[in-house]
């Protein structure tokens, strides 16, 4: 199903769906979007989302086709790159991302409990064993980081330097991390690079350091360390 949120600043700026050119719907959020890209706002995919939906229940199939095919040919005239813009989206880098992991979560259902993945930057050999986490481990050390899976059999490697940046980031998002954790004692450079790049996927970002744990695998302090440094409730 597809579900959209709309902040109130940008209703304020771009105003409302146009029922005029779309009374019946299908295509009127594809304008809002597009009014709202002109006025320099950004859309972002939620990939860890998911919304039942029951199909064309609004209308029947035919009639759904009828005002789809209407709505289409009203973009294409108000917006000429309305497809392309759409096309190179579903072909993107970061969507294939979302596709794989939707693949692996299926194919591994049967087997595991999904539980929400950290990166702890460590200075150790072992990142803090959070209970009711996906631990993995990112260290740089001797000019290379190093990505540690939760299985011995995950590793990456990647050479420090103008391509480091990239690197993380494809990390980040290929491997779908959803927060990020420093310890204590490591590298600056490390810890600043790692961090813009998770804020700029927006992944929580945790000084580990700020907020230690009574024990290793404390599940209830881990949680709610984790979740009271990102402005959530325990």
């Amino acid at each position: 199903g597809f579900c959209m949120y709309i902040r109130r600043e940008v209703l304020d700026e771009v105003g409302l769906f146009d029922v005029e050119a779309f009374p019946q719907g299908y295509g009127e959020e594809n304008d809002f979007c597009q009014r709202a890209s002109a006025r320099g706002y950004r859309h972002l995919i939620a990939g860890n989302v998911f919304v039942a939906h029951a199909r064309s229940q609004s209308f029947g199939v035919e009639r759904r086709e009828r005002l789809g095919r209407a709505g289409m040919q009203v973009l294409r005239t108000r917006w000429p790159n309305y497809e392309a813009d759409v096309g190179s989206m579903l072909f993107s880098f970061e969507r294939r991302v979302l596709d794989w992991r939707v693949r692996r979560i299926h194919a591994m259902a049967p087997l595991l409990q999904p539980l929400p993945r950290v990166l702890h930057l460590h200075a150790g050999e072992n990142p803090p064993a959070m209970s009711g986490y996906d631990n993995w481990m990112i260290t740089m050390h001797n000019q290379e980081w190093v990505l540690r899976g939760a299985h011995a059999q995950l590793f990456e490697s990647a050479a420090a330097g103008p391509l480091a940046s990239r690197h993380v980031s494809e990390w980040l998002q290929r491997h779908g991390f959803e927060w990020v954790a420093f310890g204590d004692q490591v590298d600056p450079g490390a810890a600043k690079l790692l961090a813009v790049q998770a804020r700029r996927l927006g992944i929580p970002v945790l000084d580990l350091s700020a907020h230690p744990q009574t024990e290793p695998g404390a599940s209830a302090d881990s949680t709610n360390a984790l979740r009271s440094f990102n402005g959530e409730r325990p």
